[in-house]
């Protein structure tokens, strides 16, 4: 199904299903495979390897820490709405998350 989809957003929610069907069936592992495809094909960042995840979590540590700080500068900037594709990557990351738990 994922060859016949147009597109990388029906790519990624055509993976996220299956994850959540893999998820539902208890085969986790397969689950976190699909998340992490469907957020990839989003153009997401998703490390492989714990140690490539400690780049990452600076670099969030620092945005948070600037956002703590400097809230008026950098908080409620965005007044646009989002978008299909960020609902579908914040469920992916829901889906992933809850495939990690």
């Amino acid at each position: 199904a994922t060859t016949l989809a147009e597109g990388q957003v029906a790519r990624a929610q055509i993976c996220g299903k299956l994850g959540e069907l893999y998820q539902k069936r208890g085969a986790i592992s397969q689950a976190i495979n699909h998340y992490e495809k469907a957020l990839r094909g989003l153009g997401q960042i998703v490390p492989r390897c714990d140690v490539c995840s400690l780049p990452l979590l600076a670099w969030e540590l620092w945005v948070q820490m600037l956002h703590t700080l400097f809230h008026r500068l950098f908080v409620n900037r965005r007044k646009e709405d989002q978008g299909e594709t960020y609902r579908l990557t914040v469920r992916l990351i829901k889906g992933l998350a809850l495939g990690y738990w």
